[in-house]
């Protein structure tokens, strides 16, 4: 094809756009709207399941010197620890910054239980935290074997919440990538019914150019230019009505204090998201243009 043809038909599809001003506004907002709850779902899941991936990394093992065991004995521990290959660090809690955290958790909710304790019983604590998630069990077994570590007296770790929590993240997945298909599937119908509108209330000029002789493409090309349009601008208003969306709820996420918001996970890169909405919203629209011209001549 001429570049002046190919010149020509973008140029009759933004005079289109322009001569239906109102259907193309509302072509433009019903894809954005549509891009708009598909993205914000899509980034939703992909959020959560961000979050919950990162929750088994941050479990840790706690293990309890005897209260009489001597600092030194406790940092030797420490070291032997350090050098087992699943682990990936150690951090001794000494009995005297356990106690003072202690005191200052009291006299903040006022239970004034350091007021009937003589002295600090508290013993000297070892924070451990392993390389992969799965091999906590087996390290937590490992330090309670009291043939290799005889300084401990006590372990405590969450091998139980963390086998909930890796069941989650796999179902999560699951549920996420088939909620996000099935958003995916409703976006383009709900696209592709919008941009078949507008040709039904264009029939009369396509019925025109057919009569004159204008082959197929040269009908179809500047409506899949009028839905490509639609689709990439509509992605772009989506992009930022999530970013917008996203922000706002972070925001307001951030002045609630919890474990989960103690995990720094990083939100990606904004541009990205409006550069995804907008290339699924020109894709999705060059589809359903053509799907839908095709259909509309094979008939007329």
């Amino acid at each position: 094809m001429p570049l002046s043809s190919l010149a020509f038909l973008f140029e009759e599809a933004a005079k289109n756009i322009r001569r239906h001003s109102l259907m193309s506004f509302a072509a433009l907002g019903t894809v954005a709207m549509s891009l708009a709850v598909f993205g914000g779902a899509l980034y939703g899941i992909y959020r959560v399941n961000q979050v919950v991936s990162a929750q088994p990394s941050q479990l840790e093992i706690l293990a309890f010197m005897h209260v009489k065991t001597r600092r030194s004995e406790a940092l030797a521990v420490m070291q032997r620890i350090q050098k087992l290959p699943s682990v990936k660090s150690v951090n001794l809690v000494t009995k005297e910054q356990a106690w003072a955290h202690f005191m200052a958790e009291d006299r903040l909710n006022k239970t004034n239980l350091t007021t009937a304790v003589t002295g600090n019983p508290l013993p000297d604590r070892l924070d451990i935290r392993v390389k992969n998630p799965h091999e906590l069990g087996a390290v937590a077994d490992q330090l309670r074997n009291q043939t290799l570590f005889p300084q401990i007296k006590s372990v405590l770790d969450d091998h139980r919440l963390l086998k909930i929590l890796l069941a989650g993240v796999g179902l999560l997945r699951v549920v996420g990538g088939l909620l996000a298909f099935l958003l995916f599937c409703a976006t383009t119908f709900i696209i592709h019914n919008t941009l078949r509108l507008t040709l039904v209330a264009r029939r009369r000029e396509i019925r025109i150019m057919q009569l004159v002789g204008a082959t197929s493409w040269f009908i179809r090309l500047p409506l899949v230019l009028e839905g490509t349009f639609h689709g990439l601008a509509g992605g772009i208003i989506a992009g930022v009505i999530v970013l917008i969306a996203a922000n706002s709820i972070s925001n307001l996420m951030s002045q609630f204090q919890s474990k989960l918001s103690l995990v720094s996970v990083s939100a990606g890169n904004p541009i990205f998201i409006v550069l995804l909405l907008a290339v699924a919203g020109a894709l999705i629209g060059m589809g359903a243009s053509l799907f839908s011209i095709r259909r509309f001549l094979a008939r007329a």
